[in-house]
This record gives structure tokens, sequence and C-alpha cells, in this order.
């Protein structure tokens, strides 16, 4: 554990971080990898998708038409803490019909085996890392998961580190910018935060138009997110 710490702080740039961590998690067991980690407020946007073992065929797939959108350990490692079985994801948490196609994309390529390994950054940069070794996930030691968690969380940290997650400075937005993007975050249509604030739908839509160019976002509820990671609004 502590060489591969080691290992982790020497590594000058994401390539060499993520050698030293399949590496240090192949001492666990792990036959297969998939990380997704996403800059600071928005998983679902830039993220730096990495995999070790994976068809390729799959990695292509995941990548390239943008799947990650639709798997579910993507929405359940934001609520988890503690690791858990992508195969028990149908049966603990509902999933939508794209991601009912996408599990069964995974049942396909055989890849229901995987522990999920929710890791969290700063700025709410968090992702998962993905590890399938040669038995079920359910049958893997508590304490080989938790060596895994540990490794898993101090590589994304140093990840983090790098990319200068924590040194990013948040947008700044007027008042009003403010005032709209926490009604936003509310759930408010345009038509109903011109109400509330005794002004124009159209003044609305320029302030929120401005909103989206300083968080560099394209909708509305990725604004809301961004907004909550950068500390702008309270959730």
């Amino acid at each position: 554990m502590q060489e591969a710490l080691l290992h982790f702080r020497r590594s000058e740039d994401p390539d060499t971080l993520w050698k030293a961590e399949v590496a240090a998690l192949k001492r666990h067991g792990a036959e297969r990898l998939l990380a997704l980690r996403p800059p600071p407020g928005d998983i679902g946007r830039d993220c730096d998708i990495r995999s070790e073992g994976f068809p390729l065929s799959f990695v292509s797939q995941y990548v390239e038409e943008e799947l990650w959108r639709h798997d579910p350990a993507v929405r359940a490692a934001t609520n988890r803490f503690r690791p858990f079985c992508r195969a028990e994801l149908g049966d603990s948490l509902p999933l939508s019909p794209q991601e009912e196609r996408f599990a069964e994309l995974c049942r396909d390529y055989d890849l229901g085996k995987g522990v999920i390994i929710p890791v969290f950054g700063p700025r709410g940069s968090n992702g998962f890392v993905e590890v399938v070794t040669a038995e079920d996930c359910g049958d893997s030691t508590p304490e080989n998961i938790y060596e895994m968690q540990t490794i898993a969380q101090m590589a994304h940290q140093r990840y983090c580190e790098l990319k200068g997650f924590g040194e990013a400075q948040p947008p700044q937005l007027s008042d009003r910018e403010n005032q709209i993007l926490f009604w936003v975050a509310q759930g408010k249509s345009n038509r109903s935060i011109a109400g509330i604030l005794d002004i124009s739908a159209n003044t609305v839509d320029t302030y929120l138009r401005r909103i989206y160019e300083k968080l560099d976002v394209t909708d509305r509820t990725r604004a809301a997110i961004r907004g909550i990671a950068y500390g702008l609004i309270r959730p």
C-alpha cells in the first residue's frame, strides 16, 4: 500500500498515475478496470475515461457513443460512499429505459461482476473506479475491497491535484445571476422566475445565457449542478 501511494505522489501526469493505479489494483486481484473521472461539478461533461482489460469494442462504444450518460453506476456512485456491486444495481436502484439497455449490453459482454468504487474530489469532481476480479463481487473479502477503495481514492485525489481542480476559482456571477441560478436549481421556469423577480421573461433568458457562458454549460440542469459544486448556491 505504501509503495503504491509513493508511486502516486511521484506521478507527474495522469497517464503515469493511471499506470501506477492499475499496477496497485492488479496486486489486489484486479483483472479489468474502468475509471470515470469528471471535471468539477458535472459528471456528464468532458469525463476522463480510462480502462484496462475490458474488451476494446465495449470501451470504444462506451466512449464514442457516450454510454456513460446511461451507465447506472454513474448515478449510483454520486449517492453512495461505500463500494457496491454492479450486478445489484437493478435491484437496489430503479433503472431508466436507457440504463436498462446499458445493463443488457454489460450482460452481453459478461461485465456484471465488477465492484464499483465511488471516488471523491474537490468541487464535485466525483467519479468511480470499477474493479473486476476473478471472483464475483459479493465474494471479495471486506479487507481487500477496503484496500482497493483506499488505492482508488488516493489515486483520484492525486489526479485532481494534477489537474488543478482544487485550485480553480469559481466563476463570478452578479447578484442577479446568482438569484436566477438559485431559482433555476429550484426547478422554476423562466416565466416563473420573471414573476418572482419582477422582471421580464426575456430578461431572465438573457441572464441565463450569461450564466451558461460563465459556467461553461449548455442547459439548466448542468448549470444548477455546477452552481452547487462551486458553492454559488446551496442544494
